[in-house]
């Protein structure tokens, strides 16, 4: 009929024409932004997958931020030891490192410790060798008593760090300082006093440590806090002194019986 034919004949030149120009522009269109869109997409998830930490990651952070801020350990001995509790045979299960350290840690604030300081002693040790860390040695003096020995440790090492480690006369120097609170600066049972002569080098206290410092037994202008003085190459050699006697504030507290 002639409204087949209608509908069967060419269209109109100016219609395919357009038809023409328009159909590779939106093609072009189409294939230039879609990729990215997909990409942008893509990129979008990916953040949001890489900002949600999985939970073993998590534990390590905790575990990570309990030796650090609480106890007071270099990222780098926490980084240490979180991977030795990690290593195969070491019989703790994935996502368990932190309960693992807390357990270890004990009543750490009281300084009661069940197993976590021979953990981190050990690892300090090999940690010191692996990163060829100098051994520093120090004269150690107790006038009360006249005995007089050296000591040492690997530098980067606190006084308090030296005791728990035992090695190189730590053992010797830790009947002498009991480092009560673990090293948080919340006593002065680990007071020494510093030759006059190395006190500029082995440095000033700051304000904390001074505060506790007037707190100790019988302070003098070169005391320092044990678990505050670290140890240096610059350091070796140098001589300190115990105190007769020690102040510990933690004594008096009431702790309620268990």
């Amino acid at each position: 009929s002639a409204w087949l034919r209608a509908r069967a004949s060419p269209l109109p030149k100016f219609c395919a024409a357009r038809i023409s120009t328009a159909l590779p522009r939106a093609t072009s269109r189409y294939m230039s932004v879609q990729p990215r869109g997909i990409a942008l997409h893509g990129r979008r998830w990916a953040r949001a997958a890489s900002s949600e930490a999985s939970p073993h990651a998590q534990d390590e952070a905790a575990a990570r931020k309990f030796l650090m801020d609480d106890l007071g350990y270099r990222a780098a001995l926490a980084d240490a030891v979180i991977a030795s509790l990690k290593a195969p045979g070491s019989g703790v299960g994935g996502g368990r490192v932190e309960a693992m350290l807390r357990s270890m840690a004990g009543r750490w604030e009281m300084g009661v410790d069940v197993g976590l300081t021979s953990l981190v002693s050990a690892v300090e040790l090999e940690l010191a060798a692996r990163e060829g860390k100098a051994l520093v040695k120090f004269k150690v003096r107790v006038p009360h008593s006249g005995a007089e020995f050296e000591c040492g440790g690997y530098e980067g090492m606190s006084l308090r760090d030296v005791v728990e480690n035992g090695a190189h006369q730590g053992d010797l120097l830790g009947e002498y300082l009991e480092c009560a609170c673990s090293g948080v600066m919340a006593c002065s049972t680990c007071h020494v006093i510093i030759s006059p002569e190395w006190f500029d080098r082995v440095g000033h206290p700051d304000d904390s440590e001074q505060d506790m410092l007037d707190l100790a037994f019988e302070p003098t202008e070169t005391s320092r806090l044990g678990c505050q003085v670290r140890l240096s190459k610059e350091l070796a050699g140098f001589v300190l002194s115990l105190p007769s006697g020690s102040n510990n504030l933690q004594d008096d507290i009431p702790f309620p019986d268990k």
